[in-house]
């Protein structure tokens, strides 16, 4: 009997550990080789469909532009001993402009397909090949095709003259195998990744937990002979590329005169300038070879009253020089999620998605982000803060860390006045004031959405588990100011329990970000921007009921605090509560600390009231 449930927990066990995938890369060879100057790349793809949750992965869509179209290109599918079951046809085959309603001119394009198979398991495979005449990179290469599936062969091959002067980046992969001739030099990488990649809350970005390889050419043409030895080659490539375009015509000139006349501050010049752009442009984005990277004229926006975000900077910085304030544009990677991808600072390349503008002062350094039409002067959000940019400075580029959001920049103030009525239920009338994250979602939304859609919003949003929303409004925001002011009535329909002579209610409106159990937790915890929120809560007692004041809370941290104090009144009782997450990265040592501490502040941040009607 023994030896039975021994054999039956092997076998149990086996199954457990290996289950088998829904698809997975049997293999996926890159091959890139540098002769006569130009880049010549080919790719091979073979993927195997396991079952019909698999079917996804048969499809593929391949990106290239105009300039670099796909060549050579072919797809088939294959029965699991390799026996090909049949070709692609044409008709399977889409291709199409990536265009959409923000890009006006963009020569990115797609070529998607599907090939699917009633048997399984099946395999897709499929090749095509692609040369560049020029180019800033020669591959970023990953054995991680899909993070969701594993991938069993994965390699990567290069060969460039013996002459030819590149740089690599490598991370999490082995060393390559160098070969060479006469002539050439050839870099081999071979790798699996078999296991998929399941991200965390607040965890590194998805980018920076896989292997890669990344190889540029040190000195290139691209429009301009350049070179990107380092940050300051490459910004001042750069720099050349956008030189003599920041010039406006005359009449435009004489109108930044007059919209600043008598006006000796600074900042006061800055902000009725960026104004001015604010309410005479808007973006488009341009995405067409060298067009990525250089910006169209100051007179052309002048004139045609749009532009991408190169162009708006550019023509920003062009009102700024017309009253000799020196400005600066600033390549940057913008991402306003928890965890924003980072760039690899000390590898420059080509990483940025993104330009604002720079404009140093005296004292002081004033942020401009000029695709936006809402947002204030000289305000830096989630969006760009707290990482590395290049500063575009002729013969002097740079990288510099934006600013980070302060307490204040990420503070949500809420004050409400909560009606409880043991027959009628409990209502809330709250007035909510945002700064950060919450300040740019509702900007931005209260512009783009109707009534409608922002009901949706509001209950997604709202932190409450089950209510009704009875009205709403947001305050007429002043244009100088990060900060946003929603008020509404809601009516609760769970918070309100009866327990004999007693009533008990639960004052929500607080969430505290939930985690991972310490034992289910791999990676560390990337806190980009403070969590900041401060509730004063105003309960009405019910006429005939008495209240029970709670205690005092009181947690502090290195993580940070969360506070609760209570002062009743004849007919009330006041609630206010303090959350304090700082930002910072907290490496796994030190998460079971951090997770203890956020259970403290979950357990904690939606107190009791207890009444009892008078006898």
């Amino acid at each position: 009997m023994k030896s039975l449930f021994v054999i039956c927990f092997l076998l149990f066990n086996s199954v457990v550990f290996a289950i088998t995938p829904n698809a997975e890369v049997l293999s996926e060879e890159t091959s890139c080789k540098i002769k006569h100057d130009i880049l010549f790349m080919s790719y091979e793809v073979g993927i195997r469909i396991n079952n019909s949750k698999g079917d996804d992965y048969a499809r593929v869509s391949i990106y290239y532009s105009k300039d670099n179209p796909i060549s050579d290109f072919d797809a088939w599918i294959e029965d699991v001993n390799g026996t090909k079951i049949r070709n692609i046809d044409k008709k399977e085959i889409v291709d199409k402009n990536e265009i959409n309603d923000n890009n006006l001119f963009d020569d990115n394009c797609s070529r998607s397909f599907e090939l699917k198979n009633s048997v399984y398991p099946y395999i897709i495979k499929y090749k095509y090949t692609r040369k560049k005449k020029e180019f800033l990179g020669i591959c970023s290469w990953s054995p991680v095709y899909n993070p969701k599936i594993p991938t069993l062969n994965s390699t990567l091959v290069l060969t460039v003259p013996k002459d030819y002067q590149i740089k690599k980046y490598e991370r999490m992969v082995g060393k390559p195998i160098i070969d060479s001739t006469a002539k050439t030099i050839t870099y081999t990488w071979k790798e699996k990744y078999e296991k998929t990649i399941k991200t965390e809350m607040w965890s590194p970005s998805e980018k920076e937990l896989i292997p890669v390889v990344i190889i540029v050419p040190i000195e290139f043409k691209y429009g301009l002979e350049g070179n990107q030895k380092d940050w300051t080659s490459y910004g001042n490539w750069i720099s050349d590329l956008n030189k003599g375009l920041d010039d406006l015509p005359e009449n435009e000139t004489l109108k930044v005169k007059q919209l600043i006349a008598g006006v000796t501050n600074k900042k006061e010049i800055i902000k009725r300038l960026y104004q001015y752009m604010q309410d005479n442009t808007r973006y488009v984005s341009v995405q067409i070879g060298v067009g990525g990277l250089k910006s169209y004229p100051a007179t052309d926006v002048c004139t045609k009253k749009y532009g991408d975000c190169k162009a708006l900077v550019n023509y920003m910085k062009a009102l700024l020089k017309v009253v000799g304030i020196p400005a600066y544009c600033t390549a940057i990677y913008a991402d306003a999620h928890e965890n924003p991808s980072r760039i690899i600072s000390d590898f420059a390349e080509t990483q940025f998605n993104h330009v604002i503008l720079m404009v140093p002062l005296d004292k002081d350094t004033v942020w401009l982000e000029c695709t936006s039409k809402i947002t204030p002067a000289g305000y830096m959000g989630t969006f760009t803060q707290n990482r590395y940019a290049l500063v575009y400075d002729e013969s002097n580029s740079h990288l510099i860390k934006t600013p980070s959001l302060t307490l204040e920049n990420c503070l949500t103030i809420s004050t409400k006045k909560i009606t409880v009525d043991t027959l009628n239920g409990v209502t809330v009338n709250s007035s909510d004031t945002y700064s950060g994250s919450k300040y740019e979602l509702y900007s931005n939304l209260a512009l783009q959405l109707t009534k409608d859609e922002m009901n949706k919003v509001l209950y997604s949003d709202l932190p409450y588990e089950n209510f009704e929303l009875m009205s709403w409004n947001i305050a007429d925001r002043q244009r100088d100011s990060a900060i946003i002011k929603l008020n509404y009535k809601i009516i609760l329909k769970d918070n309100l329990v009866k327990s004999g002579n007693y009533w008990s209610f639960s004052l929500g409106g607080l969430k505290v970000p939930q985690f991972e159990a310490p034992e289910k937790r791999t990676l560390p915890v990337i806190i980009s921007y403070p969590v900041y929120f401060v509730d004063s809560s105003t309960i009405i007692i019910p006429a005939g009921f008495n209240a029970k004041k709670p205690s005092p809370v009181n947690i502090e941290s290195t993580f940070g605090i969360f506070n609760i104090n209570y002062v009743k009144k004849q007919n009330s009782i006041e609630i206010y509560r303090k959350l304090l997450i700082k930002s910072g990265d907290i490496a796994i040592g030190d998460y079971s600390a951090f997770y203890k501490f956020i259970n403290k502040c979950t357990d904690e941040a939606t107190p009791q009231i207890n009444f009892k009607r008078n006898e």
